[in-house]
């Protein structure tokens, strides 16, 4: 019997609690918080050598549709 001795570390990030902070313009918020957030896991990924990136757990705080709506 032969076996595969394969590793991979991952970026396991959870309960991020998006919300939408500028109230006068969210679009704005959502991609500066989106390129903020994308930004922090290509700089982990890269420094750590990270194979993959699993997200878990709420992703926005108050869990209303209009915060889930913008994170689509």
């Amino acid at each position: 019997m032969h076996t595969i001795d394969i590793k991979y570390k991952i970026l396991w990030l959870s309960d991020i609690h998006y919300t939408i902070y500028d109230k006068d313009n969210d679009e704005i918020s959502i991609k500066k918080f989106l390129q903020s957030f994308f930004d922090t896991c290509e700089i982990i990924k890269k420094d750590q050598q990270i194979d993959f990136v699993i997200i878990t757990g709420d992703l926005a705080q108050s869990g209303s549709l209009k915060e889930y709506n913008k994170l689509k």
